[in-house]
């Protein structure tokens, strides 16, 4: 499925951030990696058929204020995961998860953007 990645100002806190459209089906994902913001348009039933599809058939989603975002790198991959955390809870919840798995990662973190200021917590480094 093709799709064109672009980078735009984040509406929440002004960084860059990415928006990957899929153009075959209208579907796009707009995601900062810095304070965590997410936009995503989907489909709800990608089994129907093209020609039939409106758009009460797309979900949009939308964090617009979110806790935080995090990053995180397993040793030995190239492709850093990062995602965003809608509150504190989902928080704690990385933060357990990553220091239970600290032997297979390279790094985790999180970045919070609060009154106009990023925060990075540093959660797993890697010392091989």
């Amino acid at each position: 499925m093709g799709s064109v990645i672009s980078y735009v100002d984040c509406p929440n806190c002004g960084q860059e951030c990415y928006d990957d459209y899929y153009y075959k089906t209208n579907e796009s994902y707009v995601n900062c990696g810095n304070c965590g913001y997410h936009h995503s348009v989907t489909l709800s039933d990608v089994e129907k058929n093209w020609e039939d599809i409106t758009q009460d058939d797309y979900i949009i989603t939308e964090i617009k204020n979110p806790y935080g975002s995090y990053k995180y790198k397993y040793i030995g991959d190239v492709a850093t995961i990062f995602g965003s955390l809608e509150n504190e809870e989902q928080a704690e919840e990385f933060k357990k998860e990553m220091i239970s798995e600290q032997e297979t990662i390279e790094f985790a973190q999180i970045s919070r953007y609060v009154n106009g200021e990023f925060s990075i917590i540093s959660l797993v480094e890697s010392t091989k």
